[in-house]
C-alpha cells in the first residue's frame, strides 16, 4: 500500500514492542501527547486496537489507536510524522482503525485549533456533532465528530 504521490508504506498491528517509536512520533507530533507507559497501558486494553504506518525499512511513519466498543470504532489517537503529512497516510491509518474495529460507526474528540486534523476527517466523511468546553489538560475545547458505518 502507499499514499498519493508518498513513499511506499505498509499497515500492520502495532505491539508493545512498537511503543517507544510511537511514544517518539508523538511527543514530535502532538500537542499534549502521552508517555510510553500511557500509550503501553491503552494498548494492553482488551477495547484497544493500534495500527502503525511503517516504511520499507521498518521505520514509524505514523499509528492510530482506538477503542472498539459496542461495533463502534471510538478514535483516541492519531499522528503521523511532519515530514509524512498530507500524503494519505492519516487516512490510511484512520480507515485501517476502523476497519480493525470492526467497521461501526465511529466517533473522536479533536481541539478546536487543530485544523490539519479537522480537515483530515472531515475528508474521510466524519461530521461535527458538538463541542466539549474545558476538554483538554491546558483548558482547550474539543470538537466532537462522527462518521456513520459504511452501508452495504
Amino acid at each position: 500500500m502507499s499514499a498519493e504521490d508518498g513513499p511506499p508504506f505498509r499497515l500492520r498491528p502495532a505491539t508493545l514492542l512498537d511503543v517507544p517509536q510511537l511514544a517518539a512520533l508523538e511527543a514530535s507530533a502532538m500537542t499534549g501527547a502521552w508517555t510510553e507507559r500511557e500509550i503501553a497501558e491503552e494498548a494492553q486494553s482488551s477495547l484497544a486496537r493500534l495500527v502503525l504506518a511503517e516504511d520499507l525499512s521498518g521505520a514509524v511513519l505514523g499509528y492510530a489507536l482506538g477503542w472498539e466498543v459496542a461495533g463502534e470504532t471510538q478514535i483516541l489517537r492519531v499522528a503521523v510524522g511532519a515530514s509524512h503529512r498530507r500524503q494519505g497516510l492519516g487516512r490510511a491509518l484512520l480507515e485501517a482503525l476502523c476497519l480493525a474495529c470492526g467497521g461501526g460507526e465511529a466517533l473522536l474528540e479533536v481541539r478546536v485549533s487543530n485544523l490539519p486534523a479537522i480537515t483530515l476527517y472531515e475528508r474521510a466523511g466524519f461530521v461535527i456533532t458538538g463541542r466539549r468546553e474545558a476538554y483538554y489538560r491546558d483548558g482547550e475545547a474539543a470538537i466532537l465528530m462522527s462518521r456513520p458505518a459504511p452501508t452495504a
